[in-house]
């Protein structure tokens, strides 16, 4: 088995509780957002071309979503526009909530999490495969990965959204609204909440 390795990130990010009144004033771009991620897939470093926003809404129409992930490299949509459908609406509604305007959906809907050393670096290993250095992971609630801010060159804040499966909600998913229950999968010292964050910067 290839020894462990850890990654330590240029920057610790917080946690942000919006409760506290706090809002960071200067955040990322998505410039720096898709350098990262170009980075961590061994992809050459260029001005990101998201895919385009297929899907309005009538809710929250002031709030722009972009998708980093490409749909097709989803398991999980499949071509399913129910679901990226709910996945917009929910990303749209949790930042209302947050009084906040533009959302960048790094990972849709996916139920895996890195494993973290006690430090809070990232656990990784070599794949013995492709060379690769590849993130430990474990199994996780049903959640999105996200950034969001202010608008699309200025995002104070990244995290996770969890959501449930229910064929009672609008295209049969919904953010997770009894958390304590709904959650199975909670690291030691985390509360049983529908949604977390913390700063970029």
């Amino acid at each position: 088995m290839a020894p462990q390795r850890t990654y330590r990130p240029r920057y610790q990010p917080q946690p942000w509780d919006p409760e506290t009144g706090y809002y960071p004033e200067k955040g990322i771009t998505v410039k720096t957002i898709y350098e990262r991620s170009s980075r961590s897939r061994h992809r050459p470093v260029e001005v990101p071309d998201f895919q385009d926003e297929s899907f309005g809404s009538s809710d929250y129409p002031e709030i722009s979503v972009h998708w980093l992930e490409t749909w097709g490299e989803n398991p999980c949509y499949d071509g399913k526009k129910d679901l990226m459908l709910a996945t917009e609406a929910i990303c749209r509604a949790e930042a209302a909530r947050l009084d906040l305007n533009a959302v960048v959906i790094r990972k849709g809907l996916h139920n895996k999490k890195n494993q973290h050393a006690l430090d809070g670096t990232v656990l990784t290993y070599e794949d013995t495969r492709t060379g690769y250095i590849r993130n430990n992971t474990a199994n996780a609630d049903w959640h999105f990965t996200v950034y969001m801010g202010y608008d699309e060159e200025n995002l104070i804040v990244q995290g996770h959204i969890y959501v449930a499966f229910d064929s009672k909600a609008p295209h049969g998913l919904r953010i997770m609204t009894n958390p304590s229950v709904e959650r199975k999968h909670v690291d030691p010292g985390k509360g049983h909440v529908a949604s977390e964050f913390w700063t970029v910067t």
